[in-house]
């Protein structure tokens, strides 16, 4: 069987899965004479798990502090230049926040308990304008700087669940219930890490105020696949009126992906390269007269020769706990 076929057939399995589910509460619903349904809106803010994802930002800190802080350290103290300083400008961060949005379809089945159907949409991104310049002064009185500019900087993921679900709510004071909830099923991710960068070599002395090097380049890698997805939480909900109703959830919500697949490209100058591949860490050393470097990092290009240096899978885990505030509309 080949990879096409398997993807067809796990495909054609999780929307089998979720017409399943929703031929099967519609047919509760319907066997249930005093249901009614309730059409529920709500969003909110996430913890954004991904730390897979993230180290693509510590990776790339730590080979600009090997190429940059440590060479001219090490340049310094062996006395070939006189000095030498740095200036950040934005940063290069994780992501450090998802945004759930949600839609969901719920029959009361009898006044405790109720049975659901919905579609979740979380979302996290960071984008941004990253620079910093090096500048050494060397032993003949001229000054060199090299600058990089990233526009943007940018990580993200995006996930997308189906979830059929079982309430218990019970009213505790007042107009207020507490709910308990456990909803399951598919869920549809993607990845991306890119950017778009500048690079320029400026030397400044005596006769002497120009721009040696400029290079110009860009890196895309981007990823898709499909795991599964639960929330288990709770409720609080008050009505505003008789159809109208206002609710607040915290549910720790589980969506991960073992297996990601996509395409990238780069272009440094005039060279362009494009691949596709699977997601999974790459072990890389890197040797230089001023010391070493050991990292690892994710990334879905794998030329020819180089699967002896791949150390592990990479997971896109966006689970975490989310608090959402909502809306329900009673029909």
């Amino acid at each position: 069987m080949n990879v096409n076929d398997k993807r067809r057939r796990a495909g054609s399995g999780i929307f089998l899965g979720i017409g399943i589910s929703l031929v099967l509460i519609v047919g509760l619903a319907a066997a249930a004479p005093a249901s009614r349904f309730q059409l529920e809106l709500y969003g909110g803010i996430a913890q954004p798990g991904l730390s897979d994802l993230n180290s693509l930002a510590s990776y790339d800190s730590a080979v600009q502090e090997f190429f940059y802080d440590r060479l001219f350290d090490f340049q310094r103290q062996a006395g070939l230049i006189d000095g030498w300083n740095k200036t950040l400008t934005g940063s290069r961060g994780p992501i450090g926040h998802a945004f759930p949005l949600g839609l969901r379809i719920r029959w009361r089945l009898s006044e405790p308990i109720a049975v659901s159907l919905g579609l979740r949409l979380s979302y996290a991104r960071r984008e941004s304008d990253y620079s910093f310049a090096y500048t050494r002064d060397d032993l003949d009185g001229y000054e060199c700087r090299e600058t990089v500019a990233y526009r943007p900087y940018l990580l993200s993921s995006k996930a997308l669940a189906v979830l059929a679900g079982v309430h218990f709510a019970k009213p505790i004071y007042r107009k207020w219930t507490l709910e308990a909830f456990l909803a399951a099923g598919p869920v549809f991710v993607d990845c991306e890490h890119a950017s778009s960068w500048e690079y320029t070599w400026h030397r400044r002395g005596t006769g002497e105020d120009w721009d040696v090097f400029q290079m110009t380049g860009l890196l895309e890698e981007k990823g898709r696949g499909t795991g599964i997805a639960a929330d288990l939480g709770a409720r609080l909900q008050r009505p505003l009126g008789k159809r109208l109703a206002l609710f607040l959830e915290g549910a720790y919500a589980y969506q991960a992906v073992k297996t990601i697949r996509g395409k990238g490209r780069e272009i440094r100058g005039d060279v362009a390269t494009e691949w596709e591949g699977t997601w999974a860490f790459k072990t890389e050393t890197i040797t230089a007269p001023w010391g070493s470097l050991t990292t690892e990092f994710p990334t879905n290009y794998w030329p020819e020769g180089s699967a002896s240096s791949r150390s592990r899978g990479f997971r896109l885990d966006a689970s975490g706990f989310q608090a959402r505030l909502g809306v329900s509309f009673l029909f």
